[in-house]
């Protein structure tokens, strides 16, 4: 939510441009994470952006994208002297704050982790880490700086443990949206990737395509590569056949 009250940010750009280029309207509204992901896992009409697209979410949604990435790391507190070196390590730890039905903490408990911290957002996560009633907050590096401002901390109070994946992040439509819809919005979206407006959006928030690569190493440069091949997979097979997005099926 910007200075006007208006929801903003790279992707309600990159959202607001295909309803442009669809002659659609939409009601778009900010609320937390977990709210909106049952709304649009419940009720036909519906969309979230932006959403990881993960094996486990797979089967849940019908998806548009990419339309940004990010990389989901482990932070502990700067002065914690925390070393972490993998998954399993990672589930020795006390305690670890993540968000709710977000995707990271989907993959936490896909894998096993119970010493889980479950918040409303990531802004409790991070105050959660910081006074001590978690020990690592597993957050996003496209953000951590900005939520730490927000909670009231010095970015420099964070220290990044341990890079787990990079993930792609799509607009994700109830499964009810008729493939049609949800065809013609990844065309608008293409279309907007060939034409140059999507790279434009990218810039004015100093950001790149998904799927470049990160300083994370093989295994995360890795995940990176693959979420970038599953989309535009995804893509040719639809030409062959945050917020929540509340829309009128075209």
């Amino acid at each position: 939510m910007n200075e006007d009250g208006n929801i903003s940010g790279q992707s309600t750009d990159v959202v607001n441009g295909i309803l442009e280029r669809l002659n659609m309207k939409a009601d778009i509204e900010l609320m937390p994470w977990g709210d909106g992901y049952n709304i649009v896992l419940n009720e036909p009409g519906t969309a979230l952006y932006s959403t990881g697209r993960t094996t486990e979410r797979e089967p849940l949604f019908k998806w548009v994208g990419p339309i940004a990435s990010y990389e989901t790391v482990l932070y502990a507190k700067a002065d914690s002297g925390i070393e972490i070196d993998s998954l399993e390590a990672a589930k020795k730890a006390e305690s670890i704050a993540v968000v709710r039905d977000d995707s990271r903490q989907q993959f936490l408990t896909e894998n096993g982790f119970e010493n889980l911290i479950l918040c409303e957002d990531d802004t409790e996560c991070i105050r959660k880490l910081m006074d001590g009633e978690a020990v690592l907050w597993f957050g996003s590096s496209a953000n951590a700086e900005e939520i730490a401002f927000k909670a009231g901390y010095d970015p420099a109070a964070l220290s990044a443990v341990y890079p787990v994946r990079t993930v792609g992040l799509y607009i994700a439509f109830n499964p009810a949206v008729p493939d049609e819809t949800v065809l013609k919005w990844q065309d608008a979206l293409d279309s907007m990737k060939a034409d140059g407006t999507y790279d434009t959006i990218l810039a004015e928030y100093d950001l790149t395509e998904p799927g470049s690569a990160v300083e994370y190493g093989p295994e995360t440069a890795l995940f990176a590569l693959m979420s970038y091949c599953d989309g535009r997979i995804a893509s040719v097979q639809r030409g062959l056949e945050t917020a929540a997005v509340t829309f009128e099926a075209a």
